[in-house]
């Protein structure tokens, strides 16, 4: 990489007056002090920028920015980062002064040199959580804000409650907090290109496919990307050279993808291959430290408490994922699979044993039991040993069990609840059926009507203040002519199986199907997507509309750092209206809304003022380009 200081201006041959270090020495000690590993870099009163060349040039997976009060000296130091093939990553504009022109929760590393009238409060609101500022040779680390919470793994825990903690996400989604590439995935008519997205630690990492959006039938290249959550910096990205067939067809799944990617510990858990086994990575790095001997043909992972349980396939002939299904409605194989309790403290497998069967995305866990869906009956294990404990009455399902599709299996309290998409296979504009179980016997204490949710994903349940939720917002197609979604909403008390709650919908904007991936959640919204996404107040029944927001097909939106995540997708509706790339929305704030804009300092001016240097020989091809990603 080309530094600042050789063959630029004279204006980058001093050193920074106000510091005795030499600019690279300055930029190793505050890497020393602040830990940073990546992302938004802000600089005030950066002079000729020469320390952000030297902080980007120790940290490549950064932008960094200055700000100077001096038009003269932000003229010479943009042309010297262009002769230096720096511009872009590192940029400079004029300040007047006063607020950070940043949104909130944004800058990883701030740095305000003496002189800069940047206040603590100021500094505090423009860093990101966990983000370090620095005055002089002071440094303030700005906390995790209270009731902002992350997404560990596809169903937040392992209890299957796909329920965030996160109290700081509320409607309206008010602005963009960041957007990423790319702007289309690969095709509407085949596999989503997003197979998983979780975030914890202030970060978002998941698995997408990069192949040409031109055509379907090119190679894809399957990544495991990160990004910084609050600005969408690209940290590392890790290749995944085998994963299952993007032509897999449209709305068919794999609907256990998803479920192949875990947060803890500042370590990531998760396969880097169809038939790979576990692997941990660096959350920070995105280095391998480990693969987990004894997790081969892993299919499904969830974390607690120091511990995987994995579910894993070891047939040779894995049908599901690497083939493509004639129709949509390819069903799962009913064959043999094992669970796998891994315990990370000791580094080796505590106990594998085989079952006839494991149906996707029922294993889950609460306290010293696990419980899944053998495809009839729910099972219930002991944790330590493995061994059935007990065994519930055979349960109703979904006749088809398309591979689109999964039951649903969620531990509460001291119930385990249980829906098997039966509302699919009966009558049209019928319901299926909720059952709730003891946790401690296996027993049915109670059975409710139950609609079946969703389009062409697995089904959807939320437990919120002690009442399992469900809505019927199923597509047209499913329930027969003349039987649309009616919208309405039923809580039922977890302990008894009686309604305790119940409205309809606020609003008459509906589009004809739900998207094609489940629903989310939050402890005061449901998050549906009947048209873009709604937030749905179950306290109140009130629904909010966003018909621009887009979930990936199936994967769908993420709930989580105060803001809501929505991949890129390929959906054909709403074409005039919807946001395009990986769109990350948050909502209200107008703290960031106070800074003055230097008038004749707009984006745009950065390269119609700045002539080609007779000295370059690029084209205007080979120019750097100012985007992240």
């Amino acid at each position: 990489m080309k530094t600042l200081v050789l063959k630029a201006l004279p204006l980058l041959l001093a050193v920074a007056a106000a510091h005795a270090a030499p600019p690279v020495e300055r930029a190793a000690e505050i890497i020393k002090q602040t830990g940073f590993d990546g992302g938004v870099i802000v600089h005030v009163n950066c002079g000729d920028a020469s320390l952000l060349g030297e902080l980007h040039k120790l940290s490549p997976n950064s932008l960094a920015h200055g700000l100077s009060s001096s038009a003269g000296e932000v003229a010479q130091t943009r042309e010297a980062l262009f002769m230096a093939g720096l511009h872009g990553k590192v940029n400079v504009s004029q300040w007047a002064g006063g607020a950070v022109p940043f949104v909130t929760n944004f800058v990883n590393l701030l740095i305000v040199d003496e002189g800069a009238a940047v206040s603590r409060a100021e500094a505090l609101r423009v860093l990101a959580p966990l983000g370090a500022a620095i005055f002089g040779d002071e440094k303030v680390v700005k906390p995790w804000p209270e009731g902002m919470d992350g997404w560990p793994q596809y169903l937040y825990d392992a209890s299957g409650n796909a329920v965030s903690k996160d109290t700081l996400i509320r409607p309206p989604l008010y602005h963009l907090q960041w957007t990423g590439s790319p702007r289309w995935s690969r095709h509407h008519e085949t596999m989503s290109s997003v197979s998983a997205c979780i975030s914890g630690g202030g970060k978002l990492f998941y698995i997408l496919d990069e192949g040409s959006a031109f055509s379907p039938m090119l190679p894809s290249h399957w990544k495991l990307i990160a990004r910084d959550a609050f600005n969408g910096t690209v940290l590392w990205k890790r290749d995944i050279p085998k994963w299952s067939p993007n032509m897999f067809k449209l709305k068919s799944g794999p609907s256990t993808l998803p479920r192949r990617l875990v947060f803890a510990n500042d370590k990531l858990y998760v396969t880097l291959g169809i038939e790979a086994p576990v692997s941990v990575l660096d959350a920070a790095t995105g280095d391998v430290l480990d693969t987990l001997e004894g997790t081969e043909g892993a299919e499904e992972i969830i974390y607690e408490e120091n511990e995987l349980y994995i579910v894993a396939d070891t047939n040779e002939n894995k049908s599901e994922l690497n083939s493509y299904p004639v129709m949509r409605e390819n069903t799962w194989t009913v064959r043999e699979k094992h669970i796998v309790r891994y315990d990370l403290a000791n580094d080796k497998v505590a106990w594998d044993h085989a079952f006839d069967y494991v149906a996707p995305m029922t294993l889950a866990k609460s306290g010293d039991k696990l419980f899944f869906f053998d495809g009839k009956f729910v099972r219930g294990l002991d944790r330590l040993s493995g061994q059935y404990i007990w065994c519930s009455e055979e349960m109703p399902v979904f006749d088809k069990m398309a591979t689109f599709f999964a039951p649903k299996l969620v531990v509460q309290g001291d119930r385990v609840l249980f829906s098997g998409g039966d509302g699919y296979s009966t009558q049209a504009g019928s319901r299926g059926s909720l059952s709730g179980l003891s946790m401690e016997t296996g027993e049915t204490l109670w059975c409710s009507p139950n609609p079946a949710s969703g389009y062409r994903s697995p089904e959807d349940l939320f437990v919120l203040d002690g009442k399992a939720w469900a809505g019927d917002v199923m597509a047209h197609e499913w329930l027969g002519e003349g039987k649309g979604a009616t919208g309405e909403f039923t809580g039922i008390n977890i302990n008894s199986g009686e309604v305790d709650a119940e409205f309809g919908t606020s609003t008459d904007a509906y589009w004809f199907h739900h998207r094609c991936h489940m629903a989310k959640a939050t402890e005061n919204y449901i998050i549906t997507s009947r048209t873009g996404i709604e937030f749905i107040d179950p306290k109140t029944g009130v629904w909010t509309l966003h018909h621009w927001v887009r979930g990936a097909c199936l994967y769908g939106i993420m709930p989580a750092n105060g803001m809501i995540y929505a991949p890129p997708h390929p959906c054909g509706c709403y074409l005039g209206a919807k946001l395009y790339g990986f769109s990350t929305l948050a909502p209200k704030d107008t703290s960031h809304l106070t800074f003055k804009i230097t008038p004749g300092d707009e984006r745009l001016e950065l390269f119609q003022e700045l002539p080609l240097p007779e000295a370059s020989a690029a084209k205007p091809e080979e120019w750097p380009t100012y985007r992240a990603d």
